[in-house]
């Protein structure tokens, strides 16, 4: 098996603490934050750009 690709990866951070998680994701590591597809924005976290992957 060789794999070719990576569709997107899951970093769980506390509920309520996304202010937090894009203190260092987005103002330290530059990460862009993307929006969230409406089925999942009531459950906390952020959606996040690193090259063309979600995070």
């Amino acid at each position: 098996m060789t794999i070719i690709g990576l569709h997107h990866a899951q970093i769980t951070i506390p509920k309520g603490a996304e202010e937090a998680g894009r203190a260092f994701y987005c103002g330290l590591l530059g990460l862009p934050e993307i929006e969230k597809p409406d089925a999942l924005k009531g459950g906390g976290g952020l959606w996040l750009l690193a090259g063309g992957q979600h995070i």
